[in-house]
């Protein structure tokens, strides 16, 4: 069985119960599993003597988990109806709607898009190594993915399948913006983001030629970090056993900042099955409507 955490919502707050006690509400939530391999992990959480390279049994797990949203009833109007954009209409919303990505909600709270990672790489951490071409694609003037995690130095590709030109401008903070032209119905990627330093938080993508057009990229230069499914559904493996703080970000938070709660404090369990936390979920009240 995959060890679980608890966790419950408190006036729009997560907070965790930990071995059957209840807590306080808490704008940093935590929630603990003890680790097997307690013995082997240092205070902070790192690891003694850890690998050069490669997973080692009894030193890392795999965090799993989903993000809900409670109360969700907001239905966001398209960015532009089927036929009637106002530019480049046989192309875009030629097939379909163009919908409003600021909040994909599931029928049960299920919310995509939520960016989890830590700030740094932690101590015993695994770099990745030799890191595979990512793509970035343009379908119906939509950007595919609307949120993804890739690391410094990982070359993303920028695709289209559309029969017009699009833009693609970039506005992260650490490292110089981007701006080109990508040609129509560009398979090849001729055009690529590849970004030297990690980000503190996700930054814009958008499209100047169409101006609905937006996306969400975080780049890290360490490879824990991850997206919400459209099931909520997250995974972050290889992570060193002992504690780790994660931050949760969604574009659509009411924070300044975007943050969900300060984020949450785990444990993380060494072995094959991974630790899993049960759905951390928030009030829609913590969302733009």
């Amino acid at each position: 069985m995959n060890r679980i955490a608890s966790t419950f919502v408190l006036a729009g707050f997560v907070t965790a119960l930990v071995g059957g006690c209840g807590g306080g509400a808490s704008t940093e939530p935590t929630v603990t599993i003890k680790s097997a391999t307690e013995s082997k992990v240092d205070p902070d959480g790192g690891i003694k003597d850890p690998p050069p390279g490669g997973t080692a049994a009894g030193r890392y797990g795999t965090l799993k988990g989903k993000v809900i949203i409670e109360g969700w009833n907001s239905k966001l109007t398209p960015l532009a109806i089927k036929g009637k954009a106002n530019k480049d209409p046989t192309v875009c919303a030629a097939d379909g709607n163009i919908p409003d990505q600021r909040m994909v909600v599931g029928p049960n709270g299920e919310l995509a898009n939520v960016f989890i990672y830590l700030r740094k790489m932690p101590k015993g951490g695994i770099p990745s190594g030799d890191l595979p071409v990512k793509k970035f694609d343009q379908k119906g003037c939509i950007f595919l993915p609307h949120a993804m995690v890739y690391q410094a130095g990982q070359v993303v590709r920028v695709l289209s399948g559309d029969a017009v030109p699009h833009n693609t401008k970039t506005d992260p903070k650490r490292n110089s913006g981007e701006n080109f032209q990508v040609p129509a119905n560009d398979r090849d990627g001729a055009n690529k983001i590849n970004l030297a330093s990690g980000e503190q938080a996700p930054f814009l993508v958008q499209c100047s030629f169409h101006s609905w057009m937006k996306a969400w990229h975080l780049v890290l230069d360490h490879p824990y970090g991850a997206v919400t499914k459209k099931d909520g559904s997250f995974e972050i493996p290889n992570l060193p056993a002992g504690k780790h703080k994660f931050r949760i970000w969604h574009e659509n938070a009411n924070d300044k900042n975007r943050l969900l709660d300060g984020g949450f404090e785990i444990t993380i369990e060494a072995g094959d099955e991974p630790t899993e936390i049960s759905p951390i979920k928030y009030s829609s009240a913590l969302f733009k409507p």
